[in-house]
């Protein structure tokens, strides 16, 4: 997984500089696949869950990049972490998500999710 990303970075790194160096647009970006991601799992669609971890891998790469990059308060990319998000199941997904919008209006629209978040 780490040489899809490393990949994309390479390819992008040069014509979307603005971007890749501006710590509000990289968050824009986790905050789209976060809201995407969470979107595909309220769906209740078994095949949206792939989908969703993908998107979710997509939001940690971003995160630790952020991280890592602008802020330097991260050594390294946990690509296990990526790699783990990546092929999630559906609850380990939501935990991961709740966590990123606990002040996100669509976690009450489904039960299920507001149940998991106050266990």
């Amino acid at each position: 997984i780490s040489d899809c990303f490393q990949a994309s970075i390479f390819a992008t790194r040069k014509s979307h500089a603005e971007v890749w160096k501006d710590a509000a647009k990289m968050e824009w970006i986790v905050s789209a696949f976060v809201a995407n991601a969470t979107q595909l799992l309220l769906s209740g669609n078994i095949a949206d869950v792939a989908a969703a971890g993908v998107r979710t891998s997509f939001a940690s790469f971003f995160e630790q990049w952020i991280a890592l990059k602008l802020y330097h308060n991260q050594y390294a990319i946990d690509w296990q972490l990526i790699h783990d998000l990546f092929y999630a199941d559906e609850q380990t997904l939501r935990g991961y998500l709740i966590e990123r919008c606990t002040s996100c209006p669509c976690l009450g629209v489904d039960l299920s999710w507001k149940q998991y978040c106050h266990q």
